[in-house]
C-alpha cells in the first residue's frame, strides 16, 4: 500500500472526515467554514475520490497555494483554465501563454475523458467559448506521416492567428524554408520543426530557438489558435458529466465580481444569473476562511476610489448593490 492509500485510509477512519464523506453523498450543498488551504486541498481530494466526478474550483483569481497543496494528493488530476489578462476589445492582445494554456486545457478535457480538479477564476468560467464540436477543425492535429497540402499551410496558419517571420523566435510565429516548416504554437514551451517530403510530414522535432538545436523528436503537433475565439458555449459543454462546483472563498469571489463586472460584455461573457442557472442542479461546496456570520451584511466602512472622492455617490451606491446581488446569488 503506497503513502496516499495509507493516508486516505487514516482520513476515512477519522470521525469528522467520515461525516464529511457522508454529507458529500447526501447533501447537494455544503458550507465549510474556517478552513485554510491544506484543509481545503484534503477535502477536495476526498471529494474527488468519493464522487469520481470533475470538481470545478471557482476562485477570485490566482490560487497558487491551494493548487500546490492539491498537488500533494493528485497532481495528475489537476488542471487550470486561467482568465485572460485583457478583455475583448482592449488594444493590447491577451498573452499567448494564457491562450495556449486555455487551449491545452480544453483539448485535454475533450480527449482525455476522466475526472479532474479544475481551477477556474470567476472571469474565466463566465467567458463564452467556441463550439467544442468544432475543435478538430479549429485546432487540427498534425501527425508524422500525414499528408498536408504544403502550399496551403501559410493560409491555414494565418487563419489561426500565426504571423510569418524569417526566423521563429516567439509564440504565434511560423517560418517556411524549402520543405521545412518552423512554428511556435501558443500551448508549447518550445517551437517545432516539421520536415516535409512533398506534402507528407516526414519528421517533427522540438528545437531550441536560441541554438536551433533539436531537443527531442515528437510524433504530432496540435495547431491551437493563437488568438482567442469567440463563441456561445460554456466550459460545462466541454465536460462529459455535470461537475461538482467548489467556491473557494466566497468573499474574495464577491470582490472579484465587483471589480470586473462592468467590463464583462454580454457578447463575450455570461451574466452571473445565467451562470447560476447553469449550475443550479449541480452539487456545490462553499469554502470560507471565516464564519459565515461575518458575511451577514455588506458595509462600506471607509471611502475608497477616486470616484468616491469626486462625489459620485451613484457609483458608490451601485457598487453596494452589486455586492448585495452577488451575495444573494451565492
Amino acid at each position: 500500500m503506497d503513502f496516499l492509500s495509507r493516508l486516505e485510509k487514516r482520513f476515512r477512519a477519522n470521525p469528522a472526515l467520515r461525516a464529511f464523506i457522508h454529507f458529500i453523498a447526501n447533501e447537494p450543498s455544503l458550507l465549510i467554514e474556517e478552513t485554510w488551504d491544506i484543509v481545503k486541498a484534503t477535502l477536495l481530494w476526498l471529494t474527488w475520490k468519493e464522487t469520481k466526478r470533475t470538481i470545478l474550483v471557482v476562485n477570485a483569481g490566482s490560487e497558487d497555494a491551494l493548487f500546490q497543496d492539491c498537488e500533494l494528493f493528485c497532481p495528475r488530476a489537476l488542471l487550470e483554465f486561467p482568465a485572460l489578462d485583457t478583455f475583448p476589445g482592449d488594444v493590447i492582445p491577451p498573452s499567448p501563454d494564457l491562450i495556449g494554456l486555455r487551449a491545452n486545457t480544453l483539448t485535454q478535457l475533450q480527449t482525455q475523458k476522466r475526472p479532474y480538479i479544475l481551477f477556474v477564476p470567476l472571469q474565466a468560467i463566465l467567458h463564452k467559448l467556441p463550439d467544442p464540436f468544432l475543435a478538430d477543425t479549429e485546432s487540427p492535429l498534425w501527425k508524422q506521416g500525414d499528408t498536408i497540402a504544403f502550399a496551403t499551410i501559410p493560409e491555414t496558419l494565418h487563419s489561426l492567428g500565426f504571423s510569418r517571420k524569417t526566423i521563429v523566435e516567439d509564440k504565434g510565429e511560423f517560418a517556411v524554408r524549402g520543405g521545412i516548416l518552423d512554428l511556435f504554437p501558443a500551448g508549447s514551451p518550445y517551437p517545432l520543426r516539421l520536415e516535409f517530403f512533398g506534402d507528407v510530414i516526414e519528421e517533427i522535432r522540438i528545437f531550441d530557438p536560441a541554438s536551433q538545436k533539436t531537443i527531442e523528436k515528437t510524433s504530432s503537433v496540435r495547431l491551437a489558435s493563437v488568438k482567442e475565439r469567440a463563441g456561445t458555449h460554456s466550459l460545462f459543454d466541454y465536460l462529459d458529466h455535470p461537475p461538482l462546483i467548489a467556491f473557494n472563498d466566497i468573499a474574495a469571489i464577491e470582490d472579484a465580481w465587483v471589480q470586473i463586472q462592468s467590463q464583462l460584455s454580454p457578447a463575450h461573457f455570461f451574466s452571473l444569473e445565467e451562470f447560476w442557472k447553469k449550475i443550479e442542479s449541480f452539487p456545490k461546496q462553499f469554502f470560507l476562511p471565516q464564519r459565515v456570520d461575518a458575511l451577514s451584511s455588506v458595509h462600506m466602512e471607509k471611502p475608497v476610489g477616486r470616484r468616491y472622492y469626486t462625489g459620485d455617490r451613484d457609483w458608490v451606491e451601485s457598487r453596494h448593490q452589486e455586492r448585495c446581488l452577488m451575495r444573494e446569488i451565492l
